[in-house]
């Protein structure tokens, strides 16, 4: 079953997100996660957790709107081969890793999904959930060294651990 949208909150503002979107996921939990109208001009965007279950839809969304697209995740992605190809395999929790990262072309946007998953690990192992306190900030280096001022984090309920 593929996640369903529905509009939570929005406004048009031309070159700029506008709104969240509700996805209702495989299980009922509701998420949000960033749209961008269609008519604005294409940017570029970087998606972090692009191989996951939202990040997937997200970049499958983008792509239909005209948006340049590329992903970091540590995992390939095992429900869109064009999201596969367009992600890079890298690992945020890794700092200095994130620290040289350099993309062939600087993004306009930086969309931050990239989370451990599986909130249920997390409570019997809660040093898992540092990891995404670390890519968090990882990626929000990222977006600072590179320059990039659109930051959007939006996460499931893995995010906040």
């Amino acid at each position: 079953m593929k996640p369903t949208l529905r509009l939570a909150q929005g406004r048009l503002i031309r070159g700029k997100i506008v709104g969240i979107v509700g996805v209702l996921g495989l299980f009922g939990i509701p998420s949000l996660v960033p749209i961008i109208h269609a008519t604005f001009l294409p940017m570029h965007i970087l998606v972090t957790g692009s191989s996951g279950t939202i990040g997937t839809r997200l970049c499958e969304t983008l792509l239909g709107a005209g948006h340049n697209v590329s992903g970091i995740d540590w995992l390939p992605c095992k429900w869109q081969k064009t999201v596969d190809d367009l992600t890079t395999k890298f690992d945020l929790r890794d700092d200095a890793a994130t620290a040289a990262y350099q993309p062939k072309n600087t993004p306009d946007a930086i969309v931050h999904l990239a989370a451990n998953a599986r909130v249920y690990e997390l409570v019997e192992e809660p040093i898992r959930a540092r990891d995404n306190f670390v890519t968090l900030f990882n990626a929000l280096e990222l977006a600072r060294r590179l320059g990039i001022k659109k930051f959007v984090f939006a996460s499931s309920r893995e995010g906040y651990g």
